[in-house]
């Protein structure tokens, strides 16, 4: 998976945690066909699968998700404010309301991911 959006020096811990977000699908059901899937996938199984496959825990990647999503919302908010591209594209498309809705749904189905 290449990002090539968002290419930049960054954290080992952080390309996993997006990678997860995205392939296991840690977002809101709405979201599913939007992207390509006919329904809401098996998230448990999809994060299963990827923790072990990156010698990671479900739980570690849940936990470092919050603060990852949340840095981003930083970022679109803070870069995308002074300017500093593409989050300053992200900003004026609105991908901050999209970040926050997959952060709070985050955080309110994480337990259920387990």
């Amino acid at each position: 998976m290449i990002d090539f959006e968002l290419a930049r020096p960054g954290l080992p811990e952080e390309n996993v945690v997006f990678a997860a977000l995205r392939v296991a699908h840690l977002r809101p059901d709405g979201m599913a066909r939007a992207i390509g899937f006919d329904g809401v996938p098996d998230r448990t199984a999809r994060l299963e699968a990827f923790a072990n496959a990156y010698g990671r825990a479900p739980e570690w990647i849940l936990t470092h998700a919050v603060a990852v999503q949340t840095a981003e919302l930083d970022r679109i908010a803070g870069w995308g404010g002074a300017g500093i591209e593409p989050w300053a594209s992200f900003l004026a498309r609105g991908l901050d309301r999209q970040v926050r809705s997959e952060l709070i749904w985050l955080e309110e189905n994480a337990s259920t991911l387990l």
